[in-house]
């Protein structure tokens, strides 16, 4: 075993990869020159694709843009809500009673659920108050 190890041992820093260009052998040729035609097709579909990943980029910017438009939205209805309900607080506590009695039923509402039935309660409550 010493022996097979010893002949593949570098003996200097000069013969350090000898053994791995005996066990690859020599690199491979160079690819063959392709035709004119076939790399203006090759162009073609790369620009193509290049393409379409913009138009989905777009898309997906846009509909981030909108995701990020709506949540703007939804924090200034929500700051409005809250301001509204501190303003008043018969409508908070008009609101706390209606919850109350809408959380003894048992329904399961999720949070977007719970915030429309809030605003629709604040709503009919304000129409009650300025109707009387």
């Amino acid at each position: 075993m010493e022996e097979i190890s010893s002949q593949f041992t570098p003996r200097n820093n000069r013969n350090k990869y000898d053994f791995v260009y005996i066990l690859h052998g020599s690199p491979p040729p160079p690819p063959p020159p392709q035709s004119e035609d076939y790399l203006k097709e090759q162009l073609d579909a790369a620009k193509t694709k290049l393409a379409e990943l913009n138009e989905e980029y777009k898309e997906r910017q846009r509909v981030h843009d909108a995701n990020e438009e709506y949540k703007e939205r939804q924090r200034v209805h929500d700051a409005m809500f809250d301001r509204i309900v501190e303003q008043y607080p018969m409508i908070a506590s008009a609101l706390k009673a209606r919850q109350a009695a809408t959380d003894s039923e048992g329904s399961e509402a999720s949070n977007d659920q719970e915030k429309k039935r809030d605003v629709e309660a604040l709503l009919e409550i304000m129409a009650d108050l300025t109707g009387t």
